[in-house]
């Protein structure tokens, strides 16, 4: 069984561009401590810049200055027999955690 990690990019004006990545998961592991895990690791428990996590940004094609901005929403994550496309869980979450450490460090002191 592998993670559905899916995500929004919501611009300024409120319009959104979902999409999804599947990570592939070892062993037996509790989706509550997997959601857990990743909100502990984002930015006030919801938001990551995709870029710094290695996964696709999903900002509109046509860049409006006021309305964008490089943060994400985490959507949902679940369970799902999909093949994986963005490798293993564990180093994903690695990633997220280094890069929102500064910027939780800034916010919360």
């Amino acid at each position: 069984m592998n993670v559905r990690f899916g995500y929004l990019y919501r611009d300024a004006g409120n319009f959104k561009r979902f999409g999804s990545v599947i990570f592939a998961v070892d062993g037996d592991v509790d989706l509550a401590a997997l959601r857990n895990e990743i909100r502990g690791s984002l930015i006030d428990s919801g938001f990551f810049v995709a870029e710094e996590v290695g996964i696709p940004r999903l900002a509109f094609e046509t860049h409006v200055r006021h309305l964008d901005h490089g943060w994400h929403e985490v959507e949902d994550i679940s369970w799902t027999e999909e093949a994986a496309t963005g490798g293993r869980f564990p180093y994903f979450l690695a990633r997220l955690a280094r890069s929102t450490e500064g910027v939780k460090e800034v916010l919360h002191g």
